[in-house]
């Protein structure tokens, strides 16, 4: 977590915690693995910036 302890997940909306599992995206936001995932399944683009991902990295 180190960083990532005071910020929160923009696809739940909650706190990252210490023993989260967190994935960065290409374009630096932070996401629990399990809901980024979820997200990436319905879209190719990053839930905070847009950022359209290469399909070949979901």
């Amino acid at each position: 977590c180190g960083e990532h302890c005071d910020q929160s997940c923009a696809v739940c909306i909650c706190d990252f915690e210490e023993c989260d599992e967190l994935i960065r995206l290409p374009c630096g936001h932070v996401f629990h693995k399990d809901c980024v995932s979820t997200w990436l399944n319905e879209h190719n683009t990053c839930p905070t910036c847009r950022y359209e991902l290469p399909t070949e990295d979901i």
